[in-house]
């Protein structure tokens, strides 16, 4: 008799059979099978979207076929590694096809089963005219019928899976209802063989100068110089395959800093060993490095006086009007000083903290009145603040451009702060561009850019939950910061008022010591840099809380993947049993 961890494991995997058919796309990315009313499923089913392939009348149909069953869920195979289906059985004496050129997932062509001690077969082809078809039958004569599985009201009750061996980070399955009884159903993931989910993602912004780019190999790539990458802030470069490096690891690190606001290209092509030396190229991926400078969101307004029927000061700084970075012509999306109110006009900006001030983007009056009237801000005062009280001016007049008066106006202003500090900042109008002297000032909206100084993109994130006690605390580096004072306590108010045990680090990123379990922690970052003034940026104070109790042991998480496959657990290769040892005996299982 069979070992209990082997019959457990066949009974569950075996016990019915479930097909699922997806046509193997030409670019190896997608698989897709058109289901024409699940109800007639174990009759003759056309497919009906090819994606692009050519069906011939030899079945020179690409596809991907499995049989499976899961007790409570539909399993999906994506059509990965194709083999020549060489070998069948066809029941009831139907004609056999010809499949010299017809393929399925890996070795699930036609398999005797055993359920429940009744011997069964699966047999799955393609047809002729390229339709798929599955039949089986059992030995006591009784015929199989798959429809049982797979009609509406069935599947309706279940869950669609990816497989096991698939990761659903690359991996994922698309689901198409086209009416009529007649349902899609797609697998998309990498080329077979390719390089996948790249690190940063694709088309990410904000990425660190200093980034490590990696990414999950290739099946096929072997441990020495098994990968070629190419980066290059020229997309052609990398398409073309210009210059490159090649690799071991699944990881690179650029030789120089990466320069800010910047767009990179990259791609990995997989190299396979000898004697072929197959190259899988791979996609070409982008990211955007760190801006130079980021937009201040907390801002609020005043102003010397507000015309009725326009928008209040605040519409300067609330995005209203927007869209894209482009303005419209709605006067409740502005702001407008009242006719004829005092003089000089002025509307001032109180930012939420003091900031290294980089450039302020200015979307003047942009009524339809410009081009007769002219309200906006035309020769201007700029001055600054810490505290409201004392201001300094920012070099001399300053004009801000005229607006067209037209939907869809980009900000045409850019004032360079050239990095002085200042929590509040006031535009006086000294002039507007009317053509005749009119007693009344606009503006759109304004945006104040600074230069990110402060620790940030902090993780955990704010107020995470169940944080494992060995965390490691990260975040993203100030700008200039030669070293970080780290403050991590219990106690809240001591990391406020910065009593908190502190560590010193050079790095952006503390291991803390001895956290306890079921804890919330609060902490802080301040960038240091002796050489520049001020010489300390204070972080936010942020929270965690710990986890409640450590795992010692997840039952849970085995499962019965054969051995060797991507994602097994088996409970017996981490718990030894006797299998095997005539002195022992004990066998143990999964269900």
């Amino acid at each position: 008799m069979l070992p209990l961890r082997r019959r457990i494991a066949m009974r569950k995997r075996l016990i019915d059979l479930v097909f699922l058919a997806l046509v193997f796309g030409l670019a190896c990315d997608a698989s897709a099978l058109v289901v024409n009313n699940f109800q007639e499923w174990n009759q003759r089913t056309q497919l009906a979207d090819l994606g692009g392939l050519e069906i011939t009348s030899t079945g020179h149909a690409r596809f991907a076929a499995r049989v499976d069953h899961d007790a409570t869920d539909v399993i999906i195979h994506p059509g990965g590694t194709l083999e020549t289906l060489d070998t069948y059985k066809l029941p009831d004496g139907r004609p056999q096809p010809d499949l010299s050129n017809a393929y399925v997932y890996g070795t699930w062509n036609a398999r005797d089963i055993q359920s429940f001690g009744v011997e069964r077969a699966a047999y799955i082809y393609v047809g002729p005219e390229g339709e798929i078809n599955i039949a089986s039958n059992t030995d006591s004569g009784a015929s199989y019928d798959p429809q049982a599985w797979l009609d509406e009201a069935q599947l309706g009750g279940r869950s669609l899976l990816l497989a096991p061996e698939l990761d659903p980070a690359v991996w994922s399955i698309q689901i198409e209802d086209l009416g009529g009884g007649a349902y899609k159903i797609t697998t998309v993931g990498p080329p077979p063989g390719g390089a996948a989910t790249p690190t940063p993602e694709d088309g990410a912004t904000d990425v660190a100068r200093d980034v490590v780019l990696s990414w999950t190999p290739g099946p096929f790539a072997p441990a020495v110089n098994g990968h070629r990458l190419y980066l290059s802030e020229n997309f052609d470069d990398v398409n073309d395959g210009v210059g490159g490096v090649t690799l071991n690891e699944s990881s690179y690190s650029p030789e120089k800093r990466l320069e800010l606001g910047t767009t990179y290209y990259w791609r990995v092509d997989e190299v396979n060993s000898a004697p072929d030396f197959t190259v899988f190229p791979g996609d070409v991926w982008t990211f955007e490095t760190e801006p130079v400078a980021l937009t201040i969101a907390n801002v609020t307004a005043t102003a010397s006086s507000t015309a009725p029927n326009q928008g209040p000061p605040n519409a300067v700084v609330d995005g209203s009007g927007l869209t894209d970075g482009l303005h419209s012509t709605d006067t409740q999306a502005m702001w407008s000083s009242a006719f004829g109110g005092p003089e000089p006009t002025w509307i001032q900006f109180e930012l939420d903290r003091v900031y290294p001030l980089h450039e302020m983007w200015v979307w003047n009056s942009n009524t339809g009145l410009e081009s007769s009237i002219g309200y906006g801000f035309h020769d201007v005062a700029i001055e600054y603040s810490l505290d409201g009280v004392d201001y300094a001016t920012l070099g001399t007049t300053h004009e801000f451009a005229q607006a067209p008066g037209a939907d869809g106006y980009a900000h045409n202003t850019a004032i360079n702060f050239g990095g002085v500090q200042a929590k509040y900042v006031r535009l006086t109008a000294n002039t507007n561009w009317a053509l005749f002297p009119f007693p009344q000032f606009g503006l759109s909206e304004v945006r104040f850019l600074h230069i990110p100084m402060r620790a940030r993109r902090q993780q955990p994130e704010p107020g995470a939950a169940d944080v494992p006690v060995d965390v490691t605390l990260s975040w993203r580096a100030g700008r200039l910061a030669a070293e970080h004072n780290v403050y991590v306590s219990t106690d809240e108010q001591a990391v406020i008022d910065g009593t908190a045990p502190v560590d010193v680090v050079a790095e952006a990123g503390l291991s803390p010591a001895s956290l306890e379990l079921d804890s919330t922690y609060y902490w802080r970052v301040d960038e240091v840099n002796n050489a520049e003034t001020p010489a300390i940026w204070r972080g936010d104070v942020l929270s965690f809380s710990t986890q409640q109790y450590l795992v010692v042991e997840d039952f849970e998480a085995y499962n019965d993947i054969e051995s060797g496959q991507p994602g097994s657990n088996l409970v017996y290769e981490m718990w030894i049993d006797g299998f095997g040892v005539p002195a022992n005996g004990s066998t143990m299982g999964y269900t």
